[in-house]
């Protein structure tokens, strides 16, 4: 009898073992979610239970070879501020796979490719200054220690689009006079500075406006892993007298075997 119970407790074990180690799917919905529930079903159920809302979430979860986390179609990713703290909202993978059980990062749903993003929306009530006698408008954004970079990349976004449907890079000044729909970024008393002109007829209040703080927005740093059907948004120069933004740092893999597919950088030069 005893022999038959010790054989009986190695066997719950071994079974209580596979199930917490076996590989699961979760969900992400930047609009539906939520961090508190399971992340292991595609749509809330209740207020009991769901997806996750938060890039932040899935980068807490110790994720095991074959794990699939799932980013709902229409979601967007953002940088946000949380009182004075810049809270960095990225897709973070720094679990690995196998090569015959890969972690894997793909979309469900319908609709728009999900979106990860290395900026934060400038805020609709956003106290502008201006214009000068230039037309030129300017806005604190911030201290220089919110941003991970010192050439901000910066997005107009039409103000009635709910996503970021018709948004337009903008092409950044280094030195000179600004023209109409351009920017530059400037340094005072530590905060950084936005001067813009817009164009003839409208001001800084006709638009959203979307500004990179974080130069690796997707980053994977585990060994086989997939990712795939993601857009990452705002990619960073660091060279300061380039115009124009490049696209390092949007997808930045520092693991083995790691493989994007069917992905897309926007607003890169």
């Amino acid at each position: 009898m005893r022999a038959t119970y010790q054989c009986f407790s190695i066997l719950v074990l071994f079974a209580f073992g596979q199930q917490v180690f076996a590989a699961r799917t979760y969900y992400v919905d930047s609009i539906n979610g939520k961090d508190t529930w399971s992340g292991t079903l595609a749509s809330p159920q209740g207020v009991s239970d769901g997806p996750w809302q938060t890039l932040d979430r899935v980068t807490a979860q110790a994720l095991v070879a074959g794990d699939k986390v799932l980013l709902r179609r229409g979601s967007v990713w953002r940088n946000h501020l949380q009182g004075n703290v810049q809270i960095r909202n990225r897709l973070y993978i720094k679990a690995s796979g196998t090569q015959a059980l890969p972690i894997v990062v793909d979309v469900y749903g319908t609709g728009v490719a999900p979106i990860v993003s290395g900026g934060r929306l400038v805020p609709r009530d956003a106290e502008w200054i201006g214009p000068n006698a230039s037309g030129v408008y300017k806005l604190d954004l911030g201290s220089v220690i919110e941003f991970y970079t010192s050439t901000p990349v910066l997005v107009r976004i039409p103000a009635t689009a709910t996503s970021t449907a018709g948004a337009l890079f903008l092409r950044r000044i280094g030195t000179g006079a600004l023209t109409a729909d351009t920017y530059k970024t400037s340094l005072a008393s530590g905060r950084r500075i936005l001067e813009y002109m817009p164009k003839p007829g409208e001001s800084p209040k006709s638009y959203r406006f979307e500004v990179s703080v974080n130069p690796t927005p997707i980053l994977v740093t585990g060994n086989d892993v997939r990712v795939s059907g993601i857009v990452g948004l705002l990619a960073i120069s660091e060279n300061p007298n380039d115009p124009l933004p490049r696209g390092n740092g949007i997808f930045r893999s520092e693991g083995a075997r790691v493989h994007f597919t069917n992905c897309r950088a926007s607003f890169s030069g």
